[in-house]
């Protein structure tokens, strides 16, 4: 269990820290606050993992061994899921729920056009 950073009760699983976002934050049991990880926190995160498994291939081919990217891939995810751990909660406020919506659904628009003029 993880502390609510609003009301410091440990009420938040391991997955609904890891699934939080700024535009659905995970709500506390005991206060009812919204808390997710800083947004440069997942996103540090998720690219380096994307990093060290492109790493990993690479030596894999190197090495022409499957066993090497193997490795990689079960040190990367190990490696995220021990920073999604260690990351520290925030309060998520209703302002600042409203507009990572807004940029969620924008970024959603805008990977579409391409279709759209295709």
């Amino acid at each position: 269990m993880y502390i609510c950073p609003a009301c410091s009760e440990k009420t938040f699983s391991f997955s609904q820290k890891w699934v939080s976002s700024a535009s659905n934050p995970a709500k506390c049991t005991n206060c009812g606050a919204g808390s997710a990880i800083q947004v440069a926190d997942a996103a540090g995160y998720l690219a380096g993992s994307l990093i060290f498994l492109t790493l990993a291939g690479f030596a894999a081919v190197w090495l022409q061994s499957f066993l090497v990217f193997l490795l990689g891939f079960a040190g990367t995810l190990a490696w995220y899921l021990w920073r999604q751990h260690e990351a520290a909660l925030v309060v998520v406020v209703a302002a600042e729920q409203r507009t990572a919506k807004r940029s969620a659904w924008l970024a959603l628009l805008a990977s579409l056009v391409p279709f759209w003029f295709s």
